[in-house]
């Protein structure tokens, strides 16, 4: 029988440090596939005024990734929908390139699931993805999202238009099976 390893934990990205932070997040991989509120370089003064606004909760529920070692790896978060879309909400997330292709992404995401839905009464939640990012339309799909479909069009990155990839995931449907934690 194969033992289950704890890949990650998620804990409010305010235990980390402003420093920990920009270590994994000032790197133009990362950047180009977020939105451009995302800077690059990504500069102390950006880590904490990130995390300032965490604080006053201007940036929805927010998540850091940490190993076991107390390491911050990345980011996670929930925006909730309002209104007729107030079961929903968008997951957005990074991880810092010198952790990539080890599963945490994956993960986070698994583990947020199911926080959205037993935390939060959640109903769905929703990413979309520039067409580049092929790696991360894969995250998704191991984590249980299904694409819903093609926005055409929809986005313009370093002057170019893009389509962007929308996935799904209608919580409590889903047999993926979490073996992360949380600490609250």
């Amino acid at each position: 029988m194969k033992k289950e390893t704890v890949l990650i934990w998620l804990e409010s990205i305010l235990k980390t440090t402003p420093e920990a932070l920009q270590r994994i997040a000032d790197n133009k991989s990362v950047a180009q596939n977020l939105r451009d509120a995302f800077p690059h370089p990504y500069t102390l003064d950006d880590a904490v005024t990130f995390l300032d606004n965490v604080r006053q909760g201007k940036m929805g529920i927010v998540y850091g990734m940490f190993l076991n070692t107390g390491e911050l790896v990345g980011v996670i978060s929930l925006t909730p929908g309002r209104d007729v879309n107030r079961y929903s909400a968008e997951v957005g997330y990074f991880v810092g390139v010198q952790y990539w292709n080890r599963g945490y992404a994956t993960e986070a995401l698994r583990l947020v699931g199911n926080f959205a839905q037993f935390r939060h009464g959640l109903k769905r939640l929703y990413a979309t993805v520039f067409d580049f990012n092929l790696a991360s339309m894969r995250v998704l799909e191991k984590a249980g999202f299904e694409k819903e479909g093609i926005m055409k069009s929809s986005a313009i990155k370093d002057d170019k238009i893009l389509d962007e990839h929308l996935y799904g995931l209608v919580l409590g449907k889903s047999n993926i099976k979490i073996i992360g934690r949380f600490k609250f």
